[in-house]
C-alpha cells in the first residue's frame, strides 16, 4: 500500500504546484478537447500503474481480492481527484499532499483484505 501512496504523491507533485493553476486545468479539462484528452491519458496511465500495484497487493493477501484490481484503481483515482478538487477550492494554506494524507486513510479500510481469524 505504501507504493500506491508513493505513486499518488508523485502525481500530486505534478498537480499540486498552484491552486489557481489547478482550478484552471480542472475547468479546461471539462471544456477544452486537447486538455481533456491529455487529462484522460494521464488518468489512464495512473490507473494502469495502480492496477498492477493492486494486483500485487491482492496476490500477497494485503488487498481485497473479491473485486477486480482495475475497479479498485479507478476508485482510488476518483478519490485522488476528489482530494485535488477539494484542495483546489479550499482557502486553507495546505498542500495537495496534506489533502491526500487526510483523504487516503479513509479508503484503506475499504480496500484492505478482511482478516479472518
Amino acid at each position: 500500500m505504501q507504493q500506491i501512496l508513493t505513486v499518488t504523491h508523485q502525481v500530486a507533485a505534478r498537480n499540486g504546484r498552484s491552486k489557481r493553476l489547478t482550478r484552471s486545468l480542472l475547468a479546461l479539462s471539462l471544456t477544452n478537447e486537447p486538455v481533456h484528452r491529455a487529462q484522460r491519458a494521464l488518468r489512464t496511465g495512473v490507473i494502469e500503474i495502480l492496477r498492477v500495484l493492486i494486483e500485487t497487493g491482492q496476490a500477497r493477501g494485503e488487498l481485497r481480492g473479491d473485486l477486480p484490481a482495475v475497479n479498485l484503481a479507478e476508485h482510488m483515482v476518483g478519490v485522488y481527484f476528489h482530494a485535488l478538487y477539494a484542495w483546489a477550492q479550499s482557502d486553507a494554506d495546505d498542500s495537495l499532499h496534506d489533502a491526500i494524507d487526510r483523504t487516503y486513510p479513509l479508503i484503506w479500510g475499504g480496500i484492505r483484505a478482511i482478516e479472518t481469524g
